[in-house]
């Protein structure tokens, strides 16, 4: 019994904990988020773009989603989403669609 409430409450923070920590309506969120954290977007003068990153902020979690969807066609793109912000702080790469 306590292993299964344990793994329970793992399962929620794993798939809670990007949301909340990253300040995201959903882990699709939360990946934009740490991307462009990671990676932000910048003017031709090497300035952070403020206007792009709003842009992404709002279309962003779409798009993050339909990527993930096509990257991992098996698994529920919200669990695929929450497994990409937590690998992020591993790999940074792991959130490079196309490249």
């Amino acid at each position: 019994m306590k292993l299964l409430l344990f793994t329970a409450l793992m399962a929620a923070v794993f798939y809670i904990a990007p949301g909340v920590l990253s300040d995201a309506g959903s882990p699709c969120g939360a990946v934009v988020n740490r991307a462009i954290t990671i990676h932000p977007p910048a003017n031709d003068d090497g300035q952070t773009n403020p206007m792009a990153i709003g842009m992404i902020r709002l279309i962003g979690p779409t798009v993050a989603r339909k990527a993930i969807e096509s990257r991992y066609p098996s698994v529920p793109p919200e669990i695929s989403c929450a497994y990409l912000w937590w690998r992020s702080f591993i790999d940074t790469r792991a959130l490079s669609f196309g490249q």
